[in-house]
């Protein structure tokens, strides 16, 4: 990046300018390379660590890697490898015997043992994350989820008073085959999750793109992926994420927030329940599953519970990932 590059721009003072590290255009703040950058997509890998043959943008951070003493983590990385996401879900995991689960940069694969400090070095580096859209596909009617997909939906419509009809349905196509693999050991779910939409994503007739708007929580979640601290504070076991088989209840969280469309999309998402707690009553002041629990589960009526439908509730960003969407026309919706 160069600071020495000096401009006069429309307002006659000189000052300093930014360079994209993608093409040349050079801009007054480094912000505004930054905004550039994401809109055009310019974050290009150019340069690695001699050490450990990381891949870095620019020298200066390749310097700022090895003040880091990063190098000493392990990597599973090589110069002209692919780097899409070979763990569970599309972000690259490995089992550690001392730690359990580690976490990894789809970037540069550098390891770490949770979520939170993937993402910190994300932060830290620029290393942008995947979105959930840069990796789907539309399932066509001959595609080989698409019976299965649909069998989930239908299946799990259980309210009679309200009614719905598919129209389309996207997935992510390296999280969907990865996590056959997980169905098979019984380690995971297919479960759906219903949120509050703000802009057009999934609507026929829009590009199919997440939006920057904060109260667009669809968008959030296929961007970022599931953030406990953007979780309801109100929920029945307390702010988690909440997941369930019964298509008709996610449903009654599926809102258009100040935008009109007779679509509505519900989220598909792969979910590692771990041992699930099961629980009788609410208790809205809950922060996770008690000792030698992963998650924990609402007890239906027939159980001696507070719930007509069940629900599965997670602490963990890392237990729950989005693979797809069901975009969908419903008829009989109440507000909550």
């Amino acid at each position: 990046m160069s600071f020495g590059n000096q401009y006069s721009g429309n307002t006659g003072h000189w000052g300093p300018r930014y360079d994209c590290w993608g093409c040349n255009e050079t801009f007054p703040s480094q912000d505004e390379v930054n905004l550039h950058m994401e809109n055009a997509r310019h974050w290009q890998i150019r340069v690695f660590c001699e050490d450990c043959k990381v891949l870095f943008y620019t020298k200066q951070h390749v310097d700022e890697h090895l003040k880091s003493n990063i190098c000493s983590r392990r990597f599973y990385f090589t110069p002209g490898e692919n780097f899409l996401g070979q763990g569970p879900f599309g972000s690259k995991t490995t089992q550690s015997s001392s730690s359990g689960m580690n976490f990894s940069c789809e970037t540069c694969n550098i390891e770490f043992q949770s979520q939170k400090d993937a993402d910190i070095h994300r932060e830290v580096y620029r290393h942008m994350k995947p979105s959930m859209i840069d990796g789907v596909e539309l399932v066509t009617k001959n595609h080989i989820y698409r019976d299965r997909i649909e069998k989930l939906f239908v299946d799990g419509w259980r309210d009679k008073t309200k009614t719905s009809s598919i129209k389309c349905i996207y997935i992510h196509t390296q999280r969907a085959k990865e996590l056959v693999d997980y169905l098979k050991r019984g380690e995971a779910m297919v479960l759906f999750h219903g949120t509050q939409r703000a802009c057009h994503v999934g609507d026929p007739d829009h590009p199919l793109r997440v939006c920057n708007n904060v109260e667009c929580h669809l968008c959030g979640i296929l961007r970022d992926g599931f953030k406990l601290d953007r979780a309801d504070s109100e929920g029945m076991f307390g702010p988690g994420i909440y997941t369930t088989d019964v298509s008709s209840k996610a449903d009654k969280f599926v809102m258009n927030h100040h935008m009109h469309s007779k679509m509505h999309v519900m989220l598909l998402c792969a979910v590692l329940p771990g041992r699930s707690e099961k629980l009788y009553r609410a208790d809205r002041e809950r922060r996770g599953p008690s000792t030698g629990y992963q998650s924990v589960e609402g007890a239906v009526f027939a159980e001696g519970g507070a719930l007509k439908y069940p629900e599965i509730v997670l602490y963990s960003e890392d237990r729950v990932v989005p693979f797809g969407m069901i975009v969908y026309t419903r008829k009989g919706w109440k507000p909550l």
